[in-house]
This record gives structure tokens, C-alpha cells and sequence, in this order.
């Protein structure tokens, strides 16, 4: 029979800050704040809603009660141009959104999209729907923040079609996994939660951003 009142132990990525290293990346490039479109996957995601409050409490520097917190509405120069656009975890749907804000985003003022996952970096069309602003997103025109740190995702870093990705470190939550198995097996104290740390990049690092 299985003890409910045995500890539980947890490893992984403390979402709030995750959301909360996206708004610090979106403030570094635009420091006198904007206006923003957030992707998500689905309003009754806990970790997504957790990365948004996160992020929105960077650029507000407000503490909300419950996430996903408030839409922003000026506050310290930062606005939403709507609320945050859901996916429902679809590569494809995320893309097209993408598409259409990078098509409007001068006619609406929008000067900002931040995902809080992967979603449109991993479909195979980003290149062909990033391309025409590259030079846009070179100029800050319309700045391109996500979270994850794949790979793929790392080229479009290096072909200047993106600005910042932050990631989680699933290498080091394995190895931290091992480890604390080791040290129940052998009786020793450990952390009931421990958050690993997270991956920064960007055009200039992303060739060592990730290594181990």
C-alpha cells in the first residue's frame, strides 16, 4: 500500500521565474516599455499561468494574488494589445497567430511577442513566416521573446530571427533526479523541492548557452 503521508519530492523549473526571466529578456530590449502580445496553450494551464504572472510581474512590478495575474494596461509603459492568444498546444495554430501579429504589428502598434513555450518555434514553417521582418526584428521594430531553448530554436538565435530564449535544463533535472534517489536510498536529507536552474540565450551565446 502506498503511505499518503510519505514526502513527495519534486524536480523541475520554477515557472513563475521562468515567466518572470521572459519579462527581464522583453525590458532589456526594450527598456522604455511597449505595447505586447503574450502565446500561450490553454487559460487552465497551472504551469503556463504561473510563466504569464511571472512575466507580467517583471514588466508591472506588481505581485499578483493568483496567476495568471492582470492583463497589463500601462502600467510602467507596458500595455497588452489583447488578451493572451491560446493555442490548445497546437504547432500550427500557434504559428498562424504568430503570422498574423507580425503582419498587423505596425497597424496595431504592437511592438512585442513573448510565448511562454515553444509552440510556433517548433513548427517547420517559422523560418519561412519569421523571414520577411528579419530585418524588423533586427531593428527592434518587433521584438521576438520564447521560452525554450531547443536546438532548432537555437539557429533561428544565430540567423537574427529571434531575440532571446530562456529554457529549462532537463539534462540537470535528470541528473538531480539521480541523485536525490541516491541520497533516499542511503538515508540522507534531501530538498523536497528543488528548481533547477535555467538556460539564457541569445544571438551571441547560443552556441554555449545550453552545454552542459
Amino acid at each position: 500500500m502506498t503511505d499518503r503521508n510519505a514526502p513527495k519530492y519534486a524536480i523541475g523549473t520554477n515557472n513563475y521565474e521562468l515567466g518572470k526571466e521572459l519579462g527581464k529578456a522583453l525590458k532589456s530590449q526594450l527598456p522604455n516599455g511597449g505595447n505586447i502580445i503574450i502565446q500561450s496553450g490553454r487559460s487552465d494551464s497551472p504551469n503556463l499561468n504561473l510563466r504569464i504572472m511571472g512575466l507580467r510581474s517583471a514588466l508591472s512590478e506588481k505581485e499578483y494574488e493568483s496567476p495568471p495575474g492582470k492583463r497589463l494596461k500601462g502600467e510602467n509603459g507596458w500595455t497588452e494589445s489583447s488578451n493572451p492568444l491560446y493555442n490548445f498546444d497546437s504547432f500550427s495554430t500557434a504559428l498562424e497567430d504568430l503570422k498574423n501579429v507580425l503582419y498587423s504589428h505596425k497597424e496595431r502598434g504592437i511592438n512585442a511577442v513573448v510565448s511562454v513555450a515553444g509552440w510556433a518555434q517548433f513548427s517547420e514553417g517559422y523560418r519561412e513566416v519569421v523571414e520577411p521582418y528579419r530585418q524588423e526584428i533586427q531593428n527592434k521594430e518587433i521584438v521576438i521573446i520564447f521560452a525554450d531553448t531547443a536546438d532548432k530554436q537555437l539557429m533561428y538565435l544565430k540567423d537574427g530571427l529571434a531575440h532571446t530564449n530562456v529554457g529549462q535544463n532537463p539534462f540537470e533535472m535528470g541528473k538531480q533526479a539521480i541523485m536525490t534517489l541516491y541520497k533516499l536510498a542511503n538515508k540522507k536529507s534531501v530538498k523536497e523541492i528543488q528548481y533547477i536552474p535555467m538556460t539564457y540565450c541569445n544571438p551571441q551565446n547560443y552556441q554555449t548557452c545550453t552545454k552542459k
